[in-house]
């Protein structure tokens, strides 16, 4: 009877951890997606400022002093950055997140770099995608913002029938793994674990292999997605 008993509350507890996991997953989804729609908005402003340029113009014309020109000026230029979007893949949801990193990189005084050449994986659900890259993105941040070089590099290119997704970015420490996996503990102090198994789940599901390594020499930690076409 005990060992009953014992086999029922094990599959609860294994059930509460799914569900669980299931929960964060879908909070960590409408986050995000509300944190496109800031962007978007976003967007959409900086639109309006371009198309307003010609009042700006006659504000500028109807202007005697420099300092007043150059201060008004300024403050065009300082709105224009606020609002700008990164347009580099021609995949809306992908541009949208390399924006959104590069706002928490410069946050966090983190250099990003973006290199996007012959794939933009517009193949890939936006859900799938925005979990996939935020995952992959929020771990390089928490590892390079602690790290002495900081820095961040995305490169995203074609190769044969695969389109390849490194994320290359500056740690310190070396990773604490077991079996290849990154160990989750929060005395893991590269901050790799987090949303690992998200990362995975959602590579597997669209045909593609995540892979990891450390380089001593360097310093960095290298993730890559092989999506194969």
């Amino acid at each position: 009877m005990c060992i009953v008993i014992f086999i029922y509350y094990e599959l609860l507890n294994e059930q509460d951890k799914k569900l669980k996991e299931f929960e964060k997953e879908q909070q960590f989804v409408e986050l995000n997606n509300s944190y496109m729609q800031v962007l978007e908005s976003q967007n959409n402003e900086m639109h309006m400022i371009v198309h307003d340029v010609k009042n700006h113009y006659a504000a500028i014309a109807s202007m005697d002093d420099a300092n007043e020109i150059h201060d008004y000026i300024s403050s065009i230029a300082n709105d224009i950055q606020k609002y700008q979007i990164i347009k580099l893949t021609n995949n809306k949801m992908l541009d949208l997140l390399l924006s959104k990193y590069k706002v928490e990189c410069s946050a966090n005084a983190v250099e990003f770099n973006a290199e996007v050449k012959t794939a933009n994986l517009n193949y890939i659900d936006d859900s799938d995608l925005s979990i996939v890259i935020c995952n992959l993105l929020d771990n390089a941040v928490q590892a390079a913002s602690k790290s002495t070089a900081k820095q961040i590099s995305l490169s995203l290119r074609r190769v044969n029938n695969f389109d390849v997704l490194t994320v290359t970015n500056s740690c310190d420490t070396v990773p604490q793994s077991a079996n290849g996996k990154i160990a989750t503990s929060k005395k893991d102090k590269t901050s790799h674990g987090y949303g690992m198994r998200l990362i995975e789940k959602y590579a597997r599901k669209n045909n593609a292999e995540y892979e990891w390594h450390y380089e001593n020499d360097k310093n960095i930690f290298v993730s890559t997605l092989i999506f194969k076409r």
